[in-house]
């Protein structure tokens, strides 16, 4: 008997052994696996070492990534307004809907992580969708209180224009709400890939009248060569140029060049970020119409602000 117990305590004491192994082989694997994905999203073939911060870093993303996969979850994605102004005289013309995402765990998650996430996975059709959908929504719902002229800016990312499905939506608003849709511009996210399809779909948005804008335009890629090949008729100038127009010479030759060629070729130019009066009037004084930013207003959900008010009748 004593013998049999020693057995026993032995072969308790070796599964032991071999569980607590295996949950150090899992972790391992975890940690060159967490390593590697870092590795691949170099621009150059590198090898990185594992430290915790980036499996934190993971988990953060696999749960964003889990949340980006439902749209429709009540209270996860909401939409802000930004208004875009005219420059000679401050008259609000327009806004743009800015997507935002909180979650009870993480709080406010900003659209720099949640949306490259989403495109990666696929979710950017249905989230944009959703976003396009309720701005219409929005906007049909007060369509006789709206400003002569007013329109409000959704984002595209060009993920968006792989398949037909926007593209539908879209036309589907053309036909049966036409008030509506010439209230939207469509404004196509800057991008180092635009392909065939991707263009048909947008001069088909153009055709059917709406507005067409390039987004943060001069801040990646080729952006001449883009510019060539979207017959866009608004020019967003990227935040980046406008944060530097007061201390950098170069930067406002460069932003003088781009707002006079959106002029040969017909576009308006909207400048974004702008935050002092000083960076208003340099751009004002290069013939820049429009612009967007602190300087006026900050981004709300509180979308009844733009409306025309109501008349009070009296007696």
């Amino acid at each position: 008997p004593e013998r049999a117990e020693a057995v026993i305590a032995d072969r308790s004491v070796l599964e032991e052994a071999a569980a607590r192994r295996a949950a150090e082989l899992y972790a391992l694997t975890r940690k060159a696996d967490t390593a590697q994905y870092y590795a691949k999203q170099s621009a150059r073939a590198t090898t990185r070492l594992f430290n915790d911060q980036m499996l934190a870093e993971r988990v953060r993303q696999k749960y964003i990534q889990d949340l980006v996969s439902q749209p429709a979850r009540e209270g996860l994605f909401w939409l802000s307004y930004q208004a875009i102004v005219r420059l000679s005289d401050g008259q609000t013309v327009g806004a743009e809907a800015l997507l935002r995402m909180r979650s009870p765990e993480l709080g406010n998650i900003s659209p720099t992580e949640f949306i490259p996430i989403a495109e990666r996975i696929g979710a950017i059709q249905p989230l944009g969708e959703w976003a396009f959908a309720t701005v219409r929504d929005q906007l049909a719902a007060r369509i006789d209180r709206l400003p002569p002229g007013f329109t409000v800016s959704v984002n595209v990312s060009p993920r968006q224009l792989d398949n037909d499905s926007l593209l539908d939506l879209a036309l589907a608003t053309v036909r049966e709400q036409p008030d509506v849709a010439r209230r939207i511009r469509i404004e196509i996210t800057e991008s180092d890939i635009v392909g065939d399809e991707r263009l048909a779909r947008i001069h088909a948005l153009r055709e059917a009248g709406y507005s067409i804008a390039i987004d943060d335009f001069g801040s990646e890629y080729a952006s001449l060569q883009y510019l060539v090949r979207i017959s866009a008729d608004v020019l967003k100038l990227d935040k980046s140029f406008t944060d530097r127009l007061e201390a950098e010479p170069a930067s406002r030759t460069i932003v003088a060049h781009v707002i006079d060629m959106a002029a040969e070729m017909k576009m308006k130019v909207i400048a974004e970020g702008i935050e002092t009066e000083a960076e208003r009037d340099i751009l004002a004084g290069m013939g820049c119409q429009f612009g967007q930013g602190y300087l006026w207003d900050r981004p709300s959900r509180e979308f009844d602000r733009f409306l025309v008010p109501i008349p009070i009748q009296l007696g």
